[in-house]
């Protein structure tokens, strides 16, 4: 599977990833989820405090390359 393709059957907040041209689906556990909303909370917080700082979001997609998509948290 390419990128492209993965795009085009993938959905926004599904938790699936390309690695090596497979998609690959993974359900975050709880202590997953806990621990990301602290850091997401964190970063938030951290960009508010001061103008220029950016802004944090979730989830996001990195294309490495046209065979693997990464949703790193």
């Amino acid at each position: 599977m390419t990128a492209e393709d993965y795009f085009a059957v993938s959905v926004e907040g599904d938790h699936a990833q390309l690695v090596d041209g497979a998609m690959v689906v993974d359900d975050p556990m709880l202590l997953h989820n806990a621990s990301q909303v602290a850091i997401l909370t964190a970063l938030a917080r951290w960009t508010e405090a001061a103008p220029g700082r950016g802004f944090v979001s979730t989830p996001s997609s990195v294309v490495v390359d046209e065979h693997n998509v990464f949703g790193p948290d």
